[in-house]
């Protein structure tokens, strides 16, 4: 998957677990500030090859993706 690529946003479902090859990808949230309303992405950690990321926890139940993933390099995953 090529640099710039967003893998999941926030509200997408969590149905799948995703290893990480090789590359790096940004790990991101929304923020709103109070004042100004305003709303920004916040990156909260880099994630690189032996991660993983995805939420797929109670399985009985429908999960929705809390952060934004984007690819920061060329990277390649492992979608279960």
């Amino acid at each position: 998957m090529p640099a710039g690529k967003v893998v999941k946003e926030i509200g997408d479902p969590e149905d799948h677990l995703f290893f990480i090859v090789s590359g790096r990808l940004k790990d991101s949230i929304y923020l709103t500030l109070q004042n100004e309303r305003k709303v920004f992405r916040k990156p909260t950690l880099t994630l690189s090859e032996n991660d993983y990321f995805g939420d797929i926890y109670p399985f009985n139940k429908e999960q929705r993706s809390q952060s934004y993933i984007e690819t920061l390099e060329p990277v390649e995953l492992v979608k279960i």
